[in-house]
């Protein structure tokens, strides 16, 4: 469901794939909705005033159709969805999966841009974005890894930086990357 803030009254009728939808993203300026289908589908919406919304574009891609699938068939341990939408601004949205991979998309007019590996040890792990204040840098950070990426071209910035679980009893994970200017914090849960 849409729900409108503060009222948390619901919004108009969304037409879509809302009843198959997967996961869902919005621009940073909250101005649109990205929705991953079941049936490798992207729509996008644009959110007017009073929560009206209007489907701006569909992008369908057979790699994302593959990805869904899997997704809707073999949910993760965790309950976490195997998908992941990020928008870096108002036009790029990365599209991650379970299996370390990422696709770029201009969101405006549909077109691939990049895809590319992500970044960590196990092929299970779910690639989490975090976009630098300008867009210009992703951080990609998986359970155990992170790196920086271009985000206009996909192009790996940096080698994977690992947390080590070699010492006896070490465990945890990267929960979450935040950036803060031009540097990047990852939280480790121990």
């Amino acid at each position: 469901q849409l729900l409108e803030v503060p009222s948390l009254q619901r919004c108009a009728n969304v037409d879509g794939p809302l009843e198959r939808a997967i996961t869902g993203a919005f621009t940073p300026d909250g101005q649109h909705l990205s929705v991953a289908s079941q049936h490798g589908e992207i729509w996008i919406y644009s959110i007017g005033p009073e929560c009206s919304t209007k489907l701006q574009r569909k992008i369908f891609s057979p790699q994302l159709e593959n990805w869904a699938i899997r997704a809707g068939t073999a949910a993760l341990p965790t309950g976490k969805h195997s998908i992941g939408l990020t928008f870096v601004n108002q036009r790029d949205l990365i599209v991650t999966n379970d299996n370390r991979e990422m696709i770029a998309f201009n969101a405006v007019t549909g077109v691939l841009k990049w895809s590319g590996a992500g970044v960590g040890s196990s092929t299970s792990d779910t690639i989490s974005l975090a976009a630098s204040p300008d867009g210009a840098l992703l951080a990609a950070w998986s359970s155990d890894k992170i790196r920086l990426i271009h985000s206009e071209t996909g192009i790996p910035l940096s080698n994977p930086f690992g947390f080590s679980r070699s010492r006896p009893g070490a465990g945890g994970t990267i929960s979450r990357a935040l950036w803060s200017g031009e540097s990047v914090i990852a939280e480790w849960n121990d």
